[in-house]
């Protein structure tokens, strides 16, 4: 993190006090750390519900690396641990004269286990930073949390306020994810056929979709997310490791939507997927053998 009087050289100005406006730099200083430490606590957010089996099953490693990570170094380092950027900033901001966050500092010093909740550490980024990207990260701690109904309101508004296509995009990947949370299946299939028609969509949005049409019989939808996943490579190693774990726990969301009386999918639907287990391609016949295996 630069100091005051460092950010004011790189300016190409003196110092602070000589010939600057000392109360307007301070004032945009703080600024500057207040967005860091909301930076820093969503992060915390996801580090805490990466640390959950519900958060793992539904919410953790969704989407790209995104603006919202710990500070990384100016060489864009990014394997920095999230403790030892928080000791950075804390020893920033004491440097500046900026407040702390006070919880950001009792993090810095305590377990995971000991943490907060998800929801609770998002919603003190969105304290400290009122933003799309923190109203998103609010809803998937909720969905983390096991709270699908607070999660799909706080989408709802964000939804209604038409924000950049980039957060519409993420929106509603999370949305469909709090449905299927909330055992609203067809919501959810609604969400994600959505979420694949948006510019840049993940491959992953389509094996989430897929695995659920399968599992609901929904042959039309199914055909629109094996349509997307079909130009899928699966010679690099990575990739088809990636594709396996998210076809695992797509599979073990739409388990968790079966009837307790009948844990495969439904009678008509299980020759379709034992079929395309067997003698499909690529990624589909990755995410039809990932739903054989969770049944």
């Amino acid at each position: 993190m630069t100091s005051l009087c460092d950010a004011e050289r790189s300016r190409g100005r003196a110092p602070a006090g000589r010939g600057v406006d000392l109360g307007a730099a301070l004032e945009e200083l703080q600024v500057v750390h207040r967005k860091e430490q909301a930076l820093l606590l969503r992060a915390a957010a996801r580090r805490a519900y990466a640390s959950s089996s519900r958060g793992r099953l539904y919410v953790a490693g969704r989407g790209r690396i995104r603006r919202d990570e710990p500070p990384a170094d100016p060489l864009g380092d990014r394997r920095r641990s999230w403790r030892a950027s928080c000791r950075e900033e804390i020893a920033a901001a004491e440097q500046d004269g900026a407040p702390v966050h006070p919880e950001l500092r009792a993090l810095s010093a305590m377990p995971i286990a000991s943490w907060p909740s998800a929801s609770a550490l998002a919603a003190l980024a969105l304290e400290l930073e009122p933003s799309h990207a923190g109203l998103l990260e609010l809803a998937r701690a909720h969905v983390a949390d096991g709270r699908p109904r607070a999660a799909v309101e706080i989408l709802h508004g964000v939804l209604a306020a038409q924000p950049h296509p980039r957060v519409r995009l993420e929106l509603l990947e999370v949305l469909a994810l709090a449905f299927e949370s909330a055992g609203r299946a067809g919501e959810s299939l609604t969400c994600y056929e959505a979420a694949l028609a948006e510019p840049g969509s993940d491959w992953r949005v389509a094996v989430s979709m897929l695995c659920l049409a399968l599992s609901r019989g929904d042959v039309a939808r199914a055909e629109t997310a094996m349509r997307r996943l079909r130009p899928l490579s699966l010679e690099a190693p990575r990739t088809l490791l990636r594709l396996r774990a998210a076809a695992a726990r797509a599979a073990a969301r739409t388990r968790r939507l079966r009837p307790s009386a009948s844990r495969s999918p439904a009678a008509g639907t299980w020759e379709r997927v034992h079929r395309l287990a067997l003698e499909g391609r690529g990624a589909e016949a990755q995410v039809a053998q990932a739903l054989l295996a969770s049944s």
